[in-house]
């Protein structure tokens, strides 16, 4: 026995012996017809019909006869942590049982000490020093008691104590260990003691000294994803630090322990261009079986360029987005910005050409979209300009001299004579006005005037 345990049960039986004899002499017997008072013998068979407590005596509720039972029928004795008090006392009896007592506030919450065919069951031992101190007993049967948050053991089983089964007990969360038994024998673990299905984790110093005297217990969480189509894309979550993957729409993980944190992925990619973000319920914990849900939105991918690529500055986008995605059904606009010694042209969605020379375009998200800004250089743009020209099919006459005006100022350009084009663009723009409404209807003449003002404009 190491000096830790040989002086705590000596302590301990001392003290346990002193507060006795003390509360002997203190405290009458109950009333067959009452629920005993704090400090009581109970001297046969006891069904509690409420709490008892708090209590400042030494003792809650003391065994006082052989083969009895205590049912406290899931009411709670409590205590005020009087220095080596017990909840429940059973000392030199056999044949005992105690059961469904909810136990806290003493230094034991259940002692047992001298006892031999004592069965505890079902009772819950909670905030006491130890949960259930058991000393010099054997024969005992230890099922489905729970002993969680107490500030040293759930579970001391200490000299003496052997030949006992536990069984489909719990012991979580307690300072120190949650079974401790520090017998010797052919019992569990070389312990004096058998253990059957017991549970224990997160205890501070250790679940149970020696080890394996219990399992964690282990439980399932179902992850329920809203906004993922539930079949071809596929989605996870991570829980704690393993990930999980599906394709429907939930993902089920089982065999977890203990307090853990989870988080759903974030982005998901669906088809090209398409992924989704979660939105609500992305992160949190989970310590128990349950079911945890998150939400997502869908967005789109939008693809803005340049032709010819490279060209500063690049087209700008409102709302901007760093990832080029944007929610489901948001319109953004798009604007071709100025770039020297280019004209802008026209915007292509999705290939398809918009309005002539229409700086901004809008696009609404409902799908991925591309929209590219097309520039010309002043010569490439004098060239579509005598295309447009030749496809109004306008006068002989009237073509030769703008065709004239027009082949004038490209050769300029080609020279690197801007001033010289510039005029010449300006005598072309004079003539189409002067036409406008007679050999040229007006939409015509706005078209090819439009076009050779941006040209203009573009020349330095």
């Amino acid at each position: 026995m190491n000096i830790r345990n040989s002086k705590m049960i000596n302590m301990q039986t001392m003290a346990i012996i002193l507060v006795l004899l003390m509360s002997a002499f203190m405290i009458n017997p109950p009333s067959a017809f009452a629920d005993p008072a704090c400090g009581s013998d109970i001297t046969s068979d006891t069904t509690l019909s409420g709490d008892i407590g708090p209590c400042s005596t030494p003792v809650g509720l003391r065994i006082s006869n052989n083969n009895i039972t205590l049912d406290c029928a899931g009411h709670t004795v409590s205590g005020t942590s009087v220095p080596f008090s017990a909840g429940i006392v059973s000392s030199g009896f056999t044949g005992i049982t105690i059961k469904n007592c909810n136990v806290t506030g003493f230094f034991q919450g259940i002692y047992v000490d001298f006892g031999s065919n004592v069965n505890l069951a079902s009772n819950t031992l909670d905030g006491n020093t130890f949960g259930i101190f058991v000393q010099r007993t054997s024969g005992a049967i230890f099922s489905s008691n729970t002993a969680n948050g107490n500030s040293q053991d759930g579970v001391f089983m200490g000299f003496g104590a052997s030949g006992n089964t536990l069984t489909s007990n719990t012991a979580n969360n307690n300072a120190f260990y949650g079974f401790e038994d520090s017998t010797s024998g052919s019992g569990t673990s070389g312990t004096g003691n058998t253990y059957s299905s017991d549970m224990c984790n997160g205890n501070t110093v250790g679940n149970s000294r020696p080890g394996g005297l219990c399992g964690s217990p282990t439980y399932s969480t179902t992850f329920v994803q809203n906004g993922i189509p539930s079949s071809g894309t596929t989605w996870g979550v991570t829980v704690g630090s393993t990930h999980y993957t599906g394709t429907g729409s939930s993902i089920t993980v089982s065999g977890l322990l203990g307090t853990l944190s989870y988080i759903y992925d974030s982005p998901v990619s669906g088809s090209a261009g398409t992924r989704y973000v979660c939105n609500a319920g992305c992160s949190g914990s989970v310590s128990g079986s349950g079911t945890e849900s998150a939400s997502y939105t869908t967005q789109y991918l939008l693809t803005v360029a340049s032709s010819p690529s490279g060209l500063t500055p690049v087209p700008t986008a409102s709302p901007s987005s760093s990832s080029g995605y944007y929610d489901s059904g948001t319109t953004v606009a798009l604007t071709a910005n100025a770039v020297p010694g280019y004209i802008f042209i026209d915007w292509q969605v999705d290939g398809t050409d918009q309005s002539l020379f229409a700086n901004t375009v809008s696009i609404t998200m409902n799908g991925p979209h591309d929209g590219t800004a097309v520039y010309k250089t002043p010569q490439q743009a004098l060239q579509n300009l005598i295309t447009l020209k030749e496809s109004m099919g306008l006068p002989q006459g009237l073509t030769t001299s703008l065709d004239a005006k027009l082949n004038a100022a490209s050769d300029s350009l080609n020279l690197g004579d801007a001033n010289t084009a510039k005029n010449q663009l300006n005598a072309f723009i004079h003539e189409v006005n002067a036409q406008a409404g007679k050999k040229i209807t007006q939409d015509q003449a706005n078209q090819l005037i439009s076009s050779a003002q941006n040209i203009l404009n573009s020349i330095s």
